[in-house]
């Protein structure tokens, strides 16, 4: 299965793969693909001073077990939960690791705008949510201003942890309705509502997607652009908190 998504991937010139050291098995797996090697890959680490060297040891052997000379970005994954001090900290590894040559870019990986709180620094890269139901990112003024000084912005989540493309789930989930709803009155299948939220917008300049299998992937490549003005969107105001956030499912 892997190596048939590497295949397609390659064919399609999709050159990056997401990782994070958390990510049970994913080196290993993707280790034993003669196509690793030809991948960019980017990871994402958590942070505590005390894991310094485990970080660097881990990062230096996934390096070696993929073939490849360095990651293209390293994030910190557990931003939202360290205070002031461990951030400082957490951003002068991530220089280290740069001028160290173990990678090209670093960022963070977010959750929400609030955290958006660097002091003077300006991260290489921030991946963060952004789908139907949160597009809370877009309009933010320091994402906007981060943006003009140079920080890409990569989008996750664009099927809402796959909710969006499981309408028969609608019964349980009420707020599944609005979106439904957008699909219908565009003519959109829940696939290319989902895509339609990247579509969309200007802020994210690239998109990370989960998929199980070769199909999967094919069938996101083959969708076209579904570009709506932004303002067609309906407001999700309403929409209640639990669901909007994956991180209290």
């Amino acid at each position: 299965t892997v190596e048939e998504v590497l295949q397609l991937a390659r064919m399609n010139e999709i050159d990056e793969i997401d990782l994070a050291q958390s990510y049970l098995n994913a080196v290993e797996n993707l280790a034993r693909s003669s196509l690793s090697s030809i991948f960019w890959y980017s990871t994402k680490i958590n942070y505590a001073f005390e894991s310094q060297n485990g970080i660097v040891s881990t990062l230096y052997s996934e390096l070696q077990s993929l073939k490849v000379p360095y990651f293209r970005t390293i994030l910190i994954h557990n931003w939202a939960s360290l205070d002031q001090a461990s951030r400082l900290e957490a951003i002068d590894f991530l220089n280290t690791l740069l001028s160290d040559g173990i990678c090209e870019q670093i960022g963070v990986s977010l959750y929400s705008v609030e955290e958006m709180d660097f002091g003077g620094w300006v991260p290489n890269c921030i991946q963060a949510p952004l789908n139907f139901y949160n597009r809370d990112f877009l309009g933010d003024k320091v994402a906007l201003r981060l943006a003009s000084e140079g920080t890409k912005f990569m989008a996750r989540s664009i099927f809402h942890q796959g909710v969006l493309l499981n309408p028969h789930l609608l019964e349980e989930l009420p707020d599944l309705a609005i979106f439904k709803k957008f699909c219908t009155e565009n003519n959109f299948s829940n696939l290319q509502g989902a895509i339609s939220m990247y579509d969309s917008q200007s802020l994210f300049t690239s998109l990370t997607i989960g998929i199980t299998n070769a199909h999967e992937l094919n069938e996101i490549l083959c969708e076209p652009i579904n570009a709506c003005d932004l303002e067609s969107f309906p407001t999700i105001s309403a929409v209640n908190p639990d669901f909007k956030d994956p991180r209290r499912w």
